[in-house]
């Protein structure tokens, strides 16, 4: 199965920051036991910092030199420093290339396959066939010509290579395609990429994280990998301008200039700007970057918004509005900070807890009766959608479906604003092909409404799970694509977005927490015991918690902070 990685943003929001290895053995091999051939999400160990938006390494733009072939050298130490020499992709990886044979230089392609292997390689000769021999990997991952990576538990793979000798030197004639680095070369020289798609209403971007190695050319091979289409599990939840049959003719940053040149089919005005945002969303990478000019089918296409067009956020504002519990009511603050209640008027609810709240503040829901009954609140009155069932804390998505996950595994939806009496009521049941054996713990929908993620819990395993929310063109849920597992330090047991590229991972058993972004950096928060679930508005900047006590905790900088507020289990929209 095709596995996507995800992208990164940096401020110290804890007192614990790392970003893990990029190969995560036991990660990788517990996704396997839960998810069957879904691969893991890797990771990185360097330390990043956090702040609202990603900033790519372009610290790795500067070069890496590697060593050629050393005279004499003798055929185990000339694959040696070929495979070394894959950090290095100057030129071509014109450095590896000195390894090849004449007529093999121009044959090989560095570019279709990264394998990341753990310790080094061990080269051998095999004895029964004449000038080959034989390099194994402990591999861990691999990583696509189009950025996507797939983890596994660590296995031990064997390539070929062939060698001649020409003019007394030892030279490899045949060899497979692609670079073998180990884990630290690896990241030395590769970086996570946003890559964005817009949700089916193109009213979100959507982010798709790649990993390249700095090459010449970078801003094309990025604008190239968007015409090829998202990562499989957002094939059916997301569109694109930049498609197949377009051809990039130009593409290169000059200064703090870029300009592109593009040509395709003809494209109505709405669908131009729609293009000209889209690469803008690829420029993002460059911080560089000031301005661009984007030509298609020879004409520039300008910044002004034509009639019908409408803007798709990549970080959309989330409003700073909360929803809490007093007196097994639900409560409305305009932020968490708020003295007084602002709405009040919904009837009290026996054993209430885990209050949501939508974007736009019209609709609130809550559970009762210890988890087992959903209740739903608009313009001040209440009614049952469920009983008897032990279910998920209930969330809301920007289209105003709020959505559970019973103790069945079932996944539900409801649209308090359809004229449909089922789907009001009684919701929807949201076809998961993968489900099979697993419950879910905790369910969130994006921002932009195309990805869900889950806690899921297999045979004793627990993991977070990613997967694309297939809609219709009225925005009504169908399904779930193919599930993509995200990296956590952590046993989840909650998992909610703070922002479009980044999960608060909860252990309610532990008082662990921690962000993890869709690239696999993880910030560990102090350890808040008792700690039930955390919320966040749009980004890592503001976030709350609250203990099983209903105590509600605010981060600040290096920990939980508690708040002095009568309101209980407050969060944010969504």
């Amino acid at each position: 199965m095709n596995q996507q990685n995800i992208s990164a943003v940096t401020g110290i929001v804890s007192s614990s920051t790392s970003r893990r290895r990029f190969l995560g053995v036991a990660a990788a091999a517990a996704a396997t036991v839960l998810l069957g051939a879904c691969a893991g999400i890797p990771t990185s160990k360097n330390v990043h910092r956090y702040s609202d938006k990603l900033e790519v390494r372009e610290n790795k733009n500067q070069a890496i030199h590697a060593v050629g072939p050393q005279e004499d050298a003798p055929p185990e130490a000339i694959i040696e420093g070929f495979i070394h020499a894959g950090v290095d992709s100057a030129d071509n990886y014109a450095v590896a290339r000195q390894f090849l044979t004449s007529d093999f230089k121009g044959k090989w392609n560095p570019t279709t396959t990264t394998r990341v292997y753990r310790n080094t390689a061990q080269v051998s000769a095999d004895e029964s066939s004449s000038g080959v021999y034989r390099a194994r990997f402990q591999q861990t991952t691999l990583v696509s010509e189009q950025g996507l990576t797939s983890s596994f538990a660590e296995t031990l793979e064997t390539f070929d290579f062939k060698l001649r000798q020409i003019e007394g030197q030892w030279r490899i004639e045949a060899c497979p395609d692609g670079l073998w680095l180990d884990s630290v070369e690896f990241d030395r020289v590769f970086s996570p990429y946003r890559l964005y798609f817009y949700n089916s209403m193109y009213t979100h971007a959507v982010p798709d994280i790649r990993w390249f190695a700095h090459r010449d050319g970078q801003l094309g091979i990025l604008l190239q990998t968007v015409m090829g289409g998202p990562a499989s599990y957002l094939k059916e939840v997301t569109a694109s301008t930049l498609v197949e049959g377009m051809s990039l003719e130009r593409a290169e940053v000059s200064d703090r200039d870029a300009k592109i040149h593009i040509n395709g089919p003809v494209l109505n005005a709405v669908t131009r700007a729609r293009l000209r945002q889209q690469v803008g969303y690829v420029l993002s990478n460059f911080s560089s970057v000031n301005k661009f000019e984007l030509t298609y089918n020879g004409s520039v296409v300008g910044e002004d918004a034509p009639t019908g067009f409408q803007e798709a956020p990549m970080s959309p504002e989330i409003s700073k509005r909360v929803v809490g519990l007093e007196d097994g009511k639900l409560v409305i603050r305009e932020d968490y900070l708020s003295q007084q209640p602002e709405t009040t008027g919904t009837e009290s609810v026996t054993d209430a807890s885990d209050p949501a709240i939508n974007y736009d503040g019209t609709a609130l829901a809550c559970l009762g009766d210890t988890g087992r009954s959903l209740y739903f609140f608009s313009g001040g009155k209440g009614q049952y959608l469920v009983k008897n069932k032990k279910m998920t804390a209930p969330s809301f998505d920007s289209f105003g479906w709020l959505w559970v996950a019973e103790s069945d595994g079932a996944v539900r939806a409801y649209n308090a604003a359809s004229t449909n009496e089922k789907e009001r009521s009684k919701g929807i049941e949201i076809p998961v092909s993968w489900r099979s054996g697993m419950t879910f713990s905790s369910l969130r929908i994006s921002h932009d409404g195309a990805r869900v993620v889950v806690v899921g819990t297999r045979d004793g395993t627990a993991a977070v799970v990613m997967s694309g929310v297939v809609r219709d063109s009225s925005g009504t849920p169908k399904g779930f694509t193919e599930p993509v597992r995200v990296t956590s330090s952590i046993t989840p047991r909650t998992a909610v977005w703070a922002g479009e590229q980044n999960l608060v991972v909860v252990n309610d058993k532990t008082g662990e927490s921690e962000v993890t972004t869709l690239s696999g950096e993880e910030t560990k928060f102090d350890r808040l015991d008792g700690v039930k679930s955390v919320s966040a508005a749009g980004n890592t900047s503001n976030m709350l918690a609250h203990r099983s006590d209903g105590s509600c905790y605010v981060l600040e900088e290096r920990g939980w902070n508690r708040l002095n507020t009568s309101t209980r289990e407050m969060s944010f929209a969504g």
